[in-house]
């Protein structure tokens, strides 16, 4: 989300302020062909971690991060993060992400808008 917020602010700013660099970059005699672009990787790729949520007792974390190019929900110790794994394999379009953790049994429910079918893990 941070990324995203950041990424608008950016961009409203730019916006904001594109006739005033037109200007000085015409007096410098900088052209449009001699700006790098930003590739769209980094303006509309997948995030390396989204959506991260920490269990109820504090002993888990859950994030959505993608396992071969699809999103997919990975779990993992909160004190050994590096132990994480994919709780989901979906091989299509990966979870619009509904998910929460049970107090009782530590486990992870979620819901995948894609196949219309729920999980617990």
């Amino acid at each position: 989300m941070l990324r995203t917020t950041l990424i608008a602010a950016a961009l409203s700013a730019a916006l904001a302020s594109t006739p005033a660099l037109a200007q000085q970059a015409a007096k410098a005699g900088v052209s449009a062909a001699d700006v790098e672009l930003i590739p769209r990787e980094i303006l509309f790729g997948n995030p390396e971690r989204s959506n991260v949520q920490i269990s109820p007792d504090g002993r888990y974390l859950s994030w959505v991060a993608p396992v071969d190019g699809v999103a997919n929900v990975w779990v993992a110790p909160a004190d050994n993060p590096a132990q994480a794994r994919a709780v989901t394999a979906d091989k299509a379009r990966g979870p619009t992400v509904a998910r929460t953790c049970s107090p009782p049994t530590a486990r992870v429910a979620g819901a995948s808008s894609t196949t219309c079918r729920s999980r617990i893990r």
